[in-house]
């Protein structure tokens, strides 16, 4: 029986940096538990931007910091790391900032008229487009 570590394609202490980020990402859990979502709102566009910051660095990125792999330049190579994909914390921040445009959108408008929903509508897809966009830069269709 051999181990996925034997065939070459993970490099370096491959269980140990996978048990270093199950640990990261089971604490970062506990600490959005924690959170109501009026203080996540109150961060949204702060992660928004963030993510929008990190999809343009990764575009401007020289060759050393952000390769091209098959054609795409979707990941930060992070020495000691390994790689981050700006397009997965912006799938997250997307999706707080999409919420926050929807209960702020039904909070301001009790009686809702086709008028309102699609205003809604308008404003989901300004906050989706630049997103988008920048990640279709990369190209990294799949993601966008």
């Amino acid at each position: 029986m051999h181990t996925a570590q034997e065939f070459g394609q993970y490099e370096g202490d491959f269980l140990f940096r996978q048990v270093t980020w199950y640990f990261i990402g089971f604490g970062m859990i506990l600490g959005v538990m924690y959170l109501d979502s009026e203080q996540i709102f109150r961060l949204n566009w702060f992660f928004y931007s963030l993510s929008l910051f990190l999809l343009i660095a990764l575009i401007l990125s020289p060759e050393s910091i952000a390769q091209e792999i098959n054609g795409a330049k979707s990941w930060f190579q992070i020495p000691g790391i390994g790689s981050l994909q700006p397009a997965e914390f912006t799938k997250i921040s997307l999706i707080i900032c999409l919420s926050y445009l929807i209960q702020k959108h039904h909070n301001k408008y009790e009686d809702k008229t086709l008028k309102t929903d699609f205003f809604l509508l308008i404003k989901m897809g300004a906050a989706t487009l630049l997103p988008i966009l920048l990640i279709m830069k990369q190209p990294d269709l799949g993601t966008s």
